[in-house]
C-alpha cells in the first residue's frame, strides 16, 4: 500500500449498496409489488435473498427488470449508519465505486443524482470490476470484490458487516462508521 504524504488525504473507495443506499429496502418493495406480500431480506444470511421468494429464470428475470425501472435507484433510502459521510469526507478523497444494474437505462444517472444529493459525492465509478480502482482504503459489502481488490493491490480491503457477508471471516471487517474513522484517521 502506498504511504499517504503529509498534509494529503487518503483516498477512501466505498460501495454504495449496503453502506450507503438500503438496497435490501428496495428489493423487498420491489418484491412486494410483484408477489403481492412482505419478504423480509434485510437480514437474511445469503446474498441475493430475493432467489427464496422467486423460483425460476422468468420470474427472476421480471424481478430484475423492475427492480432496474426508472425511479428505484432514485428512490432508495439513505441507511441511518451513512450520516457521518461529512466526517469522513472532511479527513478524506472519498470516490464511491458502483456496480450499475444490468439493462436498466436509468440506474446510473439515478445513482450519480442520488449521491449528490445525499452525500455531495460527485466523484463516481460506474463498475462491476471495482479492484481497478486505486485508493488507501477500499470498502465494500461483498466479500469477492474486496479479495479481488486485496489480490489486486495487497492491502487497504475492509468488508462491510452485513448479514449477507457472515461467512467470510478472511477479511478485516468494519463495523460502523466510527471504526472507519478512526481507520482513516489513524494512529493520533
Amino acid at each position: 500500500m502506498l504511504s499517504i504524504s503529509p498534509g494529503s488525504k487518503p483516498t477512501v473507495v466505498l460501495d454504495c449498496d449496503g453502506l450507503l443506499s438500503d438496497f435490501l429496502g428496495a428489493a423487498e418493495l420491489v418484491l412486494h409489488h410483484m408477489l403481492r406480500e412482505y419478504c423480509p431480506m434485510r437480514n437474511a444470511p445469503e446474498w441475493s435473498p430475493w432467489q427464496k421468494y422467486i423460483p425460476g429464470d422468468s420470474a427472476q428475470a421480471e424481478f430484475a427488470d423492475m427492480l432496474g425501472q426508472r425511479g428505484v435507484c432514485a428512490g432508495m433510502k439513505p441507511l441511518v449508519r451513512a450520516e457521518q459521510m461529512t466526517q469522513l469526507r472532511e479527513i478524506a478523497d472519498v470516490v464511491v465505486v458502483t456496480a450499475p444494474w444490468p439493462n436498466s437505462e436509468t440506474w446510473m444517472s439515478e445513482r450519480s443524482e442520488w449521491l449528490y444529493k445525499h452525500y455531495q459525492i460527485d466523484k463516481i465509478v460506474h463498475t462491476a470490476d471495482k479492484e481497478y480502482v486505486w485508493a488507501n482504503f477500499f470498502v465494500d459489502d461483498k466479500p469477492e470484490n474486496v479479495r479481488a481488490w486485496n489480490a489486486r493491490w495487497g492491502t487497504g480491503g475492509y468488508l462491510w458487516d452485513t448479514p449477507q457477508n457472515q461467512h467470510a471471516t478472511d477479511l478485516p471487517r468494519l463495523l460502523t462508521w466510527g471504526a472507519l474513522l478512526a481507520l482513516v484517521r489513524g494512529p493520533e
